[in-house]
């Protein structure tokens, strides 16, 4: 049903003085908050209850579930909870195997013990596409791949001695010329 011209378009029936910009984009719609009170099914821009998220994941409008956010739960992480027959641990994560975040098949799905190892699964997935060794580390200077048996790893990070020299060298003969 539509409804007429200067009528809120919640459907409760009362007048609203609509307002345009300059461009004659019909801006007031609704008496103030009409619409904001309708959840879900009632609302007047229901889509069916699923819809794609500004970082691209899916998400499923399910406002009881203990995961969710503005009534919103993200698809990939109730079909990780169906497969492990529970709620996901806490701190728990969900990978998807191929990068596209809403391809959520259950062969594209890998539950992550926490944030940490699911950096390190995509830190693996870039160095095997780059260079074709998994365990191989990207030095922070130099940006090289190379086997952490020939460089220095830190938490976090890895780098090439020379590289990390040479820089500390341009870094002091930087600081040198300003105090000159």
């Amino acid at each position: 049903m539509e409804i007429p011209y200067g009528y809120c378009q919640c459907g409760c029936g009362e007048k609203t003085v609509p307002s345009y910009r300059s461009k004659g984009k019909l801006l007031n719609r609704y008496i103030r908050h009409h619409n904001d009170h309708r959840r879900g099914e009632e609302n007047n821009n229901w889509k069916g209850g699923k819809a794609k998220d500004g970082s691209g994941y899916m998400r499923i409008y399910m406002p009881n579930h203990t995961r969710a956010c503005n009534s919103y739960v993200f698809e990939h992480v109730l079909i990780a909870e169906k497969v492990l027959g529970k709620p996901l641990p806490h701190g728990a994560v969900v990978h998807h195997v191929n990068g596209i975040k809403d391809d959520n098949r259950n062969n594209n799905l890998v539950i992550c013990e926490s944030i940490g190892y699911h950096k390190i699964l995509h830190r693996r997935t870039k160095a095997l596409a780059e260079c074709g060794h998994a365990s191989w580390r990207q030095c922070v200077f130099c940006g090289e791949y190379d086997d952490p048996a020939n460089m220095a790893v830190q938490p976090g990070k890895a780098y090439h001695r020379a590289c990390r020299n040479e820089f500390m060298k341009e870094k002091r003969r930087k600081k040198k010329e300003v105090q000159s």
